[in-house]
């Protein structure tokens, strides 16, 4: 069958997965045994019948990420999970325990304030991270919002302001989210540098004193110094007002629908009109630039 549903509904039957069949007499198959876990369950039986490699994303199907990742990622067969640590126990789990050949397990998960360290161990594990915080902050890039306008142009929509103002505005506006949320921003990467390093305290010798050895690490953490370089470094951006890097740090929401209100659209219209064009060269260049070049290996 290739209904998978129907497939995973047969409680207690074996189930037989046929890898492939010459047409003639030769059979390639594996008999399966999965556990109890309906949403494992679930997701193996996706892998199993696609002949594409499999890329583990956050989100959920039909989401915005997932919408863009099966556009940029169209080679792969996109399995959506809920959280990024789900992303990479299951990315390690299928190189661990299977050898079906056709998967060459792959994440993506968001870059989270992680460190070059933590993201090359990743990416060795294969597992990649997208360059800024939120997916929808792609949507809100001025190259992006710039075609848009053209496209809409070309097919007729008449804009009240021109090219230049809409984008001016944006920038601005994008100028202003980002300055207005510095210190929170701040507090955020200092909290994740220092979870990090606390992660890292090790486990003392069974004759050494816990605390002792606790407070000793503990005063290895400078954070007066962390404050200072992560304040120094984000308002150096901000001085620059560069916005294709200033795009990656914001987290909000709601800045997709600033964007298309500033272009007098509602937010579900242009998040399609994107979507619909995406295969543009000029549209898609931009998503090229943060995120993962993922190459399938043959």
């Amino acid at each position: 069958t290739h209904d998978l549903d129907f497939a995973k509904e047969r409680f207690g039957s074996k189930k037989i997965w046929i890898k492939s069949f010459d047409g003639k007499e030769n059979w390639d198959f594996d008999e399966i045994d999965f556990d109890n876990n309906d949403e494992f369950n679930q997701i193996h039986f996706e892998i199993m019948g696609s002949r594409k490699p499999v890329l583990f994303v956050e989100g959920e199907k039909g989401s915005l990420d997932y919408k863009i990742y099966s556009k940029r990622y169209d080679k792969f067969t996109i399995i959506p999970l809920k959280s990024c640590s789900a992303v990479v126990e299951m990315v390690s789990s299928y190189k661990k325990e299977w050898t079906l050949h056709n998967i060459q397990p792959i994440g993506i998960i968001d870059k989270d304030f992680r460190s070059d360290r933590e993201i090359e161990l990743l990416n060795e594990k294969g597992v990649y991270t997208i360059d800024v915080l939120e997916v929808e902050n792609l949507f809100c890039t001025p190259k992006i919002v710039e075609e848009i306008y053209s496209i809409l142009s070309v097919g007729g929509l008449h804009f009240e302001k021109s090219k230049e103002d809409v984008l001016s505005e944006i920038q601005n506006s994008i100028s202003t989210i980002f300055e207005g949320n510095l210190d929170k921003l701040i507090q955020n990467i200092i909290h994740k540098k220092t979870s990090d390093l606390l992660s890292k305290f090790p486990k003392p010798k069974h004759d050494e004193d816990f605390k002792s050895k606790y407070d000793e690490y503990i005063n290895t953490i400078n954070i007066d110094n962390l404050i200072l370089e992560t304040r120094t470094s984000l308002e150096t951006l901000k001085d620059e007002n560069d916005i294709s890097k200033i795009i990656c740090l914001i987290d909000n929401k709601g800045l997709v629908s600033k964007v298309s209100g500033i272009l007098g659209m509602h937010k579900e219209r242009y998040v399609s009109t994107i979507i619909k064009n995406i295969e543009k060269d000029e549209i898609k260049n931009v998503f090229f630039e943060y995120l993962p070049n993922i190459k399938i290996s043959e």
